[in-house]
């Protein structure tokens, strides 16, 4: 009686009915509550209700619960999963995805089924408590404890972008000091390497034809992966370290080798380059590799880029170049390895998406474009509470530009990138940079602009190593942000460049391989 009076009057009509019943006092009549509210624990889950607003009928995962939860679609669940059409215009989570339908699911959204590092926190659409099962290996899973999203990765590829600008001197001495601590936590955590591919490219991709001093070449170094001779590198122009194949191999608990049966016909050709069978100095272990020096040595010559590159760094496009289809490295990047990229910058990113941002022949403070000078880049790509020119002072709340009136390429194109040849899991983003400040407000990053030895605007360094040093890395920062949890970011996946030890930003990298291989 009670219900045919719901759906006969609406809510009104139930207030009316329970007065007529004499059911006031007992129930209440708010004309704001919800016909849930009225008929949870009836036996019966009603629409309306759910596994949220009313466990006592509706349980989570279960056919008929009004939700439609991994492990359900249209099929099997045509009651709680409508029909979906890939195609349609909307992304309907957890049945379409950016995986299984790019056409309605874009990355880096909230609602796209996947939960991704900086959704944690803020989205609960796509983070919720019973992930595991979705098809996806995402930050939040791991081998150990979602091995039904993620699988154990033995192989990995790690790119190097580095900046070869006319400052960088110090820094490519540090990161080359420092690179052994990657490999040596690698090894502490599996007693053997994972099967390593290490690239290494450059921040130089010219300035567009507009001839600037050391950015005469057009294109750069073109995100190709490059091979100082000194490397020693066969076959390939990155760096090639694996186990062997079909042998037999004694390890101790130190991750020492003692014996092993390996010869070179264990070596696979790895489809790129003829390995050969060396054994690691550190370990004792057989490797099959395209370098005869140690790894450390070889990375050492193959990170030495020099400082006579493009002094208008682009190192988010340069690694778009490196790995969306770029035939000069075909066969670095591997469908079935995960992908770790690392970038060293002490400028923030200028990767233009229209070139006249490096035209010579406008200079002048009250042009359209300026002065020739990196401030460029930071007015083009950055919108801040005050974006005068001349202003000089502190400027707050700064976000990377995505207007029609910006020069740079907007983020969405490296997060999209990156998502689309890796899960979340699979991968890890860190970058050595100028440290950032966030605004008070929460709504982006303090910039300090002074004036150069000419009176044009000048961006104020945020940390200082010998006579110079870096800028904030807004645009830096916001990319690396997109792949880490909020409370990982700083000290995990950003580090200082200015630092006189990269050791901690190379072993973050490593913890985090480490904790995909499934050890």
């Amino acid at each position: 009686m009670m219900r045919s009076t719901m759906l006969r009057f609406g809510l009104f009509g139930l207030c009316a009915g329970l007065m007529v019943a004499g059911l006031i006092l007992q129930a209440g009549c708010d004309p704001n509550r919800t016909l849930a509210t009225y008929t949870c624990d009836n036996g019966v889950c009603d629409s309306g209700e759910d596994p949220t607003t009313c466990p006592e009928d509706c349980l989570a995962n279960t056919c008929g619960n009004n939700v439609c939860e991994v492990g359900e679609d249209g099929t099997t669940c045509a009651e709680d999963c409508a029909p979906t059409t890939c195609g349609d215009g909307v992304c309907d989570a957890p049945t379409e995805n950016p995986d299984k339908c790019a056409a309605d699911c874009d990355w880096a959204t909230c609602g796209n089924g996947v939960c991704e590092a900086g959704e944690i926190n803020s989205c609960v659409d796509d983070c919720f408590a019973d992930l595991c099962g979705n098809g996806i290996c995402d930050y939040s899973e791991s081998p150990t404890d979602c091995p039904a999203d993620c699988t154990a990765v033995g192989n990995v590829d790690i790119l190097f972008v580095i900046d070869n600008s006319g400052s960088m001197a110090g820094e490519q001495v540090n990161l080359r000091a420092n690179f052994p601590a990657l490999y040596q936590t690698l090894r502490s955590a599996v007693g053997a390497l994972p099967n390593l591919h290490v690239g290494v490219t450059s921040t130089d991709l010219g300035t567009g034809g507009f001839q600037i001093t050391y950015c005469e070449d057009e294109g750069g170094d073109g995100g190709d992966l490059l091979a100082n001779p000194s490397a020693g590198l066969t076959g390939a122009n990155w760096m090639i370290d694996r186990t062997p194949e079909g042998c037999n191999i004694t390890r101790q608990t130190d991750g020492t080798c003692t014996t092993h049966d390996c010869d070179i016909s264990h070596c696979p050709t790895d489809g790129t380059a003829p390995l050969q069978l060396v054994t690691d100095a550190v370990n004792g272990c057989p490797r099959c590799r395209n370098f005869a020096q140690t790894a450390e040595q070889t990375f050492a010559a193959l990170g030495d880029l020099g400082t006579m590159g493009c002094g208008f760094e682009q190192p988010m496009e340069a690694m778009y170049k490196a790995l969306d289809g770029n035939l000069a490295n075909s066969g670095f990047l591997r469908t079935d390895a995960m992908l770790a990229v690392i970038f060293i910058t002490d400028e923030d990113d200028c990767s233009a998406s229209n070139n006249q941002l490096y035209d010579n022949s406008i200079t002048s403070l009250d042009s359209t474009l300026g002065p020739l000078t990196s401030y460029r880049c930071f007015e083009f790509g950055i919108v801040c509470d005050i974006n005068s020119r001349t202003h000089q002072g502190i400027r707050q709340n700064c976000v990377p530009r995505d207007d029609a009136e910006a020069l740079l390429h907007p983020m969405s194109r490296y997060y999209n990138l990156l998502y689309s040849l890796k899960d979340p899991g699979e991968l890890v983003v860190t970058a050595l940079g100028g440290p950032v400040t966030e605004s008070a407000s929460g709504g982006g990053y303090n910039m300090v602009v002074g004036l150069d030895d000419m009176s044009n605007p000048e961006l104020q360094f945020s940390c200082t190593v010998g006579d110079g040093g870096a800028v904030p890395g807004i645009r830096m920062h916001s990319l690396v942000r997109q792949f880490w949890s909020p409370e990982d970011v700083d000290g995990r996946g950003y580090h200082s460049i200015c630092s006189a030890d990269y050791t901690p930003a190379l072993q973050s990298v490593g913890d985090y391989i480490r904790s995909r291989l499934g050890e």
